[in-house]
């Protein structure tokens, strides 16, 4: 490889930026994972009170549908 200037890279500084390069790829892969991770903890908590709005919601409906217990006739 050439350096800017011309010059060859030494052996010292390939092997610096192969293991930044690594460093890098762990780091991504590692938040990446973690990002993951947090999202479905956040779907799995956004599910349950969902649940419980729905649960909350159709018992009223089916209260207020006994109290108003209005029949079509055909």
């Amino acid at each position: 490889m050439l350096a800017d200037d011309g010059d060859a890279f030494s052996h010292d500084q390939i092997q610096l930026s192969l293991a930044k390069d690594v460093g890098y790829t762990v780091y991504l892969r590692s938040t990446m994972s973690q990002q993951r991770l947090n999202n479905l903890c956040l779907l799995s908590i956004e599910r349950e009170v969902t649940d419980l709005v729905l649960r909350n919601l159709l018992s009223k409906v089916d209260k207020f549908a006994l109290q108003k217990s209005r029949r079509l006739i055909v």
